[in-house]
């Protein structure tokens, strides 16, 4: 019937195949764990969202007489950043901020921001600034633009379609203009 060599031949092609299917049984649950990683991780991604503000900002009148957030309510593009005492005002392009009732959102010079603020008066906050993180040629402007923002701005003022944030002193540190009707 089956000579010597075709059962040894027939034992080694079936140990090839079961060690061959234990590779493939081996190499489709790692396969089918990294698909199920990957998807999970996938689900969970956070999108860019503004932040609930932590106060909720109170009515104010700036220069132009619009009042409360509402005159602040709309697009600017920010043109002017003055970031030191010692140092002339950078002109910037491609940045704007975009403001809500009492958030905010735009895009600095590499990145898209967001967050909140509160006004009382003249006096503006920024809070919570949550950014996108590419890099690019100008990450060092940005830098200081973000931190203009978290920790210089202290006051602000509206004419027509001037918007100037100042710090503590007074002293301008960015100017912008509406590119949107009010």
């Amino acid at each position: 019937m089956f000579t010597s060599y075709q059962i040894v031949w027939y034992n080694n092609w079936v140990s090839a195949l079961n060690i061959k299917f234990s590779c493939m049984k081996s190499i489709l649950i790692i396969a089918a764990t990294l698909f199920v990683v990957f998807l999970v991780s996938c689900s969970g991604q956070k999108r860019l969202s503004f932040p609930e503000p932590k106060a909720d900002s109170t009515s104010s009148t700036t220069d132009s007489g619009s009042t409360g957030s509402k005159g602040l309510v709309g697009k600017w593009d920010v043109v002017k950043m003055n970031a030191g005492y010692d140092t002339s005002a950078e002109s910037l392009s491609d940045v704007f901020l975009t403001f809500a009732d009492s958030s905010f959102g735009g895009k600095a010079p590499c990145n898209h921001i967001g967050g909140s603020y509160i006004m009382n008066g003249s006096s503006i906050s920024f809070n919570d600034i949550i950014s996108t993180k590419m890099a690019c040629e100008r990450i060092e402007q940005e830098n200081r633009f973000v931190n203009l923002l978290d920790s210089s701005v202290k006051q602000f003022s509206i004419t027509e379609n001037l918007l100037q944030f100042k710090d503590a002193s007074n002293r301008v540190v960015l100017e912008c203009k509406r590119t949107d009707a009010p």
